[in-house]
């Protein structure tokens, strides 16, 4: 490979695929007592010659080196301590090396732990044979609130902060501070809708993923904190009886446990459970009104079935009928019985005192209580009649929508905790709690101006479009200027079964192969100067751990064939490669995101060191920078804390 061609680099994101040290020790510690004392006396004698710490003598046992490194330890000890590792490696006899790889194979499938049980050897290669760094990816890191547990990482945070060259806040965080400072209370636009159904004497209808309770168990897309703060402001604020309050309570199982709507963990009790305690805090549990899993009700490939079916879920046309809170808790357990996870539960409605259905009626309020956008807009559109925007935006993932239904002139007054698309509110009469304001020190939008009109390319499938598009360009849906190439591929749809992302375990490599085809030519018949694409798998089927474990596997593999395919040809064209991803989630046998760090690796042909360790996602950024040789504008920025400032990873030597 000749010395890098300074004007391009590809950058490959791989949606959550982490890694957990405390796992990966588990093993390695078992790998090592499993081999007799004359081999582990051959390890401590290469140890021993190439004085490596005694603390790290597990360290040349694991595939990726890099990995076994924390925030305990500076970037001195680091790179002087994996030069050793790498060295000891390259001479332990290959039978043995053959012999320890063969055990953490087997173990890791004793752990069920897919980083190392899919058998990644190429992938652990690259790693090992470039710069690769742990980056925080979770947490304060990603622009959530500190607290215990760390908040999990989650792909809207993780690429806002790839795209980012500072600490890109978060909305939540935002609506928790005006909480704690009372503002919440006060917000215009949320008391005005309010307003509006006490006015018209109609019901105020509201959406809340049960989740969140705590950054280990979601806190995606809602907050438990905002919704004790949403019912505050309508029982004891507005003193509204329960009657006039319509909740559907949408059940996690994604980034929440498969089954947390009853049973969430040791330490804490279902979601369903504490959301009773919280409504009998104020007499209202009669507010419980619609109960149905994330599937149909927060698709976000403009799957019309899912819409149609949230449409006849609320306005009391396709539901299972209860009677009471415990009718709907024993209808969920026999779903749990039968395979069904908490996403998939079928709509269920709480029949009212004269055993109808409750509806959404003519001129109500509706307030919808999730902050993140991506999963919201097809209610959001839905709801307030955008035929439009939804034939628009299915039409652009391949999709042609019936929508005869879509004409429902139920009037709407809508208010979104957070900003969706800003066409709801220019063109549906939406309203917006808090407004979703674009990032200024986001790398595309500067990307003109630092590049003299240099061109980009994003490439990913529809099932996250959102994320090479609206998170990446820091919360801007378009590109006004020419500079930006972007390819979507339509990702499996319900002709081919896959009805929902519970659905994708039927295809694990999802659009891998041909996003790795486009990025192949993008690269090798234009000039684009930076190709950014998303490989999704990992991601989505992490999501259906620990069930599908065999297709948790074969989609982990599938992305280390699209790298090595990628790299293989970059290299070949002497352009500089970043891999990274946007949080974690396959490593950890359920079916959430992890607070894990994540690993990054720099591909360079020229000779550069480490320039501080952990890193972080928002060091990406400034990275590509470094590579172009173009000064980062946000170096000196006066108004940030320095600690979330982005740097590069890398410097020149």
């Amino acid at each position: 490979m000749n010395e890098n061609n300074d004007n391009r680099l590809l950058l490959i994101i791989t949606d959550g695929l982490g890694f957990n040290p405390t796992t990966s020790e588990k093993i390695i510690i078992k790998v090592w007592d499993n081999l007799s004392s004359i081999e582990k006396n051959q390890l401590l004698g290469l140890y021993k010659k190439n004085n490596l710490d005694q603390s790290l003598y597990l360290a040349p046992l694991y595939p990726v080196s890099s990995e076994i490194f924390n925030e305990n330890h500076n970037l001195g000890y680091m790179i002087t301590n994996i030069e050793k590792i790498i060295k000891i490696r390259s001479k332990i006899p290959i039978l043995l090396l053959k012999k320890i790889n063969e055990k953490i194979y087997s173990i890791s499938e004793e752990y069920k732990y897919v980083p190392w049980a899919a058998n990644c050897n190429n992938l652990a290669e690259i790693r090992n044979n470039n710069h690769s760094i742990p980056t925080k990816a979770s947490g304060i890191w990603v622009g959530y609130e500190d607290i215990k547990p760390t908040v999990q990482g989650n792909s809207e945070t993780g690429h806002q902060q790839i795209g980012n060259l500072t600490l890109a806040n978060q909305i939540p965080l935002e609506i928790s501070e005006s909480i704690k400072n009372k503002s919440f209370y006060e917000n215009t636009n949320l008391n005005s809708c309010i307003n509006k159904a006490v006015q018209n004497n109609t019901k105020i209808n509201f959406s809340f993923l049960l989740s969140g309770t705590n950054g280990s168990n979601g806190r995606v897309h809602s907050a438990w904190n905002h919704l004790e703060a949403f019912l505050k402001l309508v029982f004891i604020e507005h003193k509204l009886p329960p009657e006039k309050i319509q909740m559907q309570a949408i059940l996690d199982g994604r980034d929440s446990g498969n089954f947390a709507s009853i049973k969430n963990s040791d330490e804490e009790e279902g979601f369903l459970y504490i959301l009773k305690s919280l409504l009998d805090k104020y007499q209202a549990i009669k507010s419980l009104c619609w109960i149905v899993g994330r599937s149909s009700a927060m698709d976000r490939d403009f799957r019309e079935e899912a819409a149609y079916s949230d449409f006849l879920h609320l306005t009391g046309k396709k539901y299972h009928a209860a009677k009471s809170f415990s009718d709907v808790v024993s209808f969920i357990e026999s779903q749990h019985l039968s395979g069904t996870n908490d996403q998939s539960i079928p709509p269920i409605s709480i029949l009212r005192d004269d055993k109808k259905a409750p509806i959404i009626d003519t001129n109500d309020s509706f307030i919808n209580l999730n902050f993140r956008s991506d999963r919201q807009r097809i209610k959001t559109a839905w709801l307030s009649d955008s035929k439009k925007y939804l034939f628009n935006e299915a039409k652009s993932r391949g999709k042609n929508w019936r929508a005869d239904w879509l004409e429902h002139g139920l009037n709407l007054n809508i208010c979104t905790l957070a900003e969706y698309d800003p066409y709801f509110e220019k063109e549906s009469r939406v309203k917006v709690a808090y407004k979703t304001n674009p990032h200024e020190d986001n790398l595309l939008y500067q990307w003109k101006n630092l590049t003299q009109n240099k061109t980009y390319a994003l490439i990913g499938e529809s099932v996250k479009s959102a994320h090479v598009g609206f998170f990446i360009r820091g919360r801007r849906e378009d590109v006004k200027d020419k500079i930006e190439f972007r390819k979507i591929i339509p990702s499996h749809s319900v002709s081919e079964g896959v009805k929902s992302d519970t659905d994708f375990y039927l295809f694990p490599e999802m659009r891998n192969k041909e996003i790795t085809k486009e990025v192949l030519n993008l690269i090798n018949s234009t000039d684009h100067n930076l190709i950014i694409c998303n490989l999704a798998s990992t991601d989505m089927i992490g999501h259906c751990l620990p069930e599908k474990y065999e297709e948790a596997k074969l989609a982990y593999r599938s992305v280390e064939k699209s790298i090595c395919s990628m790299v293989e040809v970059a290299k070949i064209n002497n352009i500089p490669i970043i891999i990274t991803s946007d949080h974690g989630n396959i490593e950890d046998h359920d079916s959430s995101h992890s607070a894990n760090e994540i690993l990054t690796t720099i591909i360079l042909n020229k000779k550069t060191k480490l320039s501080h360790f952990p890193a972080r996602l928002y060091d990406i950024g400034p990275t590509i920078l470094e590579i172009f040789g173009i000064k980062n504008p946000t170096k000196n920025k006066l108004n940030r804390d320095k600690k979330f400032l982005g740097k590069s990873i890398i410097e020149f030597t």
